[in-house]
């Protein structure tokens, strides 16, 4: 969240209207195609990790983690490739061509914190367990 507001902050310095309709654009898009679909396989796997260090079992404590690991990136790989050319969609919906231009520059960048951001959170919310 605080990546956005420094983003939202330096984009606003510039002052041009379509710059900042093409991040707003791209952070709806990532938000509900990559961060709300990461957040619930986490917490998927936070629920199902805490339920087995209940029960002390710490050998399944590592295959669920392996395995959301393993699911978190079977996800993000179709949404990364959706987000990665999200230009040419934009424009087939009619969407403004340098909005569209805008909008993919900053979700070809993020689309790599998307996986990265994605496994460092999963691996924070194991530790914390």
């Amino acid at each position: 969240m605080s990546i956005s507001i420094v983003n939202l902050i330096f984009v606003g310095m510039f002052a041009d209207t379509k710059m900042m309709a093409g991040f707003g654009l791209a952070m709806g898009i990532q938000g509900i195609l990559g961060i709300a679909v990461l957040q619930a396989v986490i917490c998927a796997q936070e629920t199902l990790v805490s339920q087995a260090y209940g029960g002390s079992d710490l050998k399944l404590c590592g295959t669920y983690l392996n395995r959301g690991r393993f699911v978190l990136f079977a996800t993000t790989v179709p949404f990364s490739l959706l987000l990665f050319f999200s230009e040419h969609l934009f424009v087939a919906l009619k969407q403004d061509p340098e909005v569209a231009y805008y909008a993919g520059i900053y979700l070809r960048v993020m689309t790599f914190n998307l996986f990265l951001g994605g496994q460092f959170q999963i691996m924070k919310k194991f530790l914390i367990q």
